[in-house]
């Protein structure tokens, strides 16, 4: 049997028949065009990077005048150390180390008992002619012990300190200067360059006054907040000592 015909039904007016669409025609707009802050910034790094390049190869090729080499040229090498005026320099026109001086050369009075002439005669005139024994003490010139510590032999104010006790021998003060290590077990100078243990030195200059230049540290003990035992038992010699 024949196929059946398609029925058709007309187009009503709010369909309209299919039409054909062409596909859309691209347009070509204006290029976009760099702005001018970004020519400004390529224009300053290329600037930056010539006259970086310039400034080193001039950098390259430029020698230190002679008259700045000449002016800054040492005339020694190292190792360098501080050199002290003598200390007669120093000393000579203080008058605070003058005063100082002075009252370290007062006399005290000695531990012996010895007859007073002077006394003896007036207290006899004022008892009538009888005899009438007069004693005391006479005074001796202080005498000083001074320790110097000395950690290392390059240190500059232990010489200081050395100087300074050595003027005031010049000033007649009797000091006796000894260097000393942190631990105080040994001391000497040019007298005794071997050295003198700490109790053979008490026993030698007990009558003397103490001074120890030092911070101190090394006469203390390691565990415990104390002097350390054995040191401060030699020390203890000294009834006048200071640090």
């Amino acid at each position: 049997l024949p196929a059946p015909e398609p029925e058709y039904i007309p187009p009503t007016e709010e369909e309209e028949p299919d039409e054909a669409e062409a596909p859309p025609i691209p347009i070509p707009g204006p290029k976009p065009g760099l702005a001018w802050p970004a020519f400004f910034l390529i224009f300053i790094g290329g600037l930056g990077a010539y006259l970086l390049a310039e400034f080193v190869v001039y950098a390259r090729n430029w020698a230190i005048p002679d008259f700045i080499i000449d002016r800054f040229r040492t005339r020694d090498k190292g190792p360098y150390s501080l050199q002290f005026p003598k200390p007669k320099d120093i000393y000579e026109e203080d008058a605070a180390f003058r005063n100082l001086a002075s009252a370290m050369r007062q006399r005290e009075e000695g531990e012996r008992i010895e007859l007073d002439i002077g006394g003896t005669v007036k207290a006899t005139v004022k008892e009538a002619g009888f005899p009438k024994l007069v004693y005391g003490r006479y005074s001796v010139p202080t005498q000083y012990l001074a320790l110097i510590e000395r950690r290392r032999t390059s240190d500059q104010q232990p010489q200081v300190f050395f100087s300074l006790a050595e003027q005031l021998g010049a000033e007649d003060v009797f000091v006796e200067p000894f260097w000393y290590d942190p631990d105080l077990d040994l001391v000497w100078n040019d007298s005794h360059p071997t050295g003198l243990p700490l109790e053979s030195l008490s026993h030698r200059y007990a009558d003397y006054r103490l001074l120890i230049y030092s911070d101190g540290y090394g006469l203390l003990d390691d565990f415990a907040d104390r002097l350390h035992p054995w040191r401060y038992k030699n020390l203890a010699v000294w009834h006048q000592r200071a640090v």
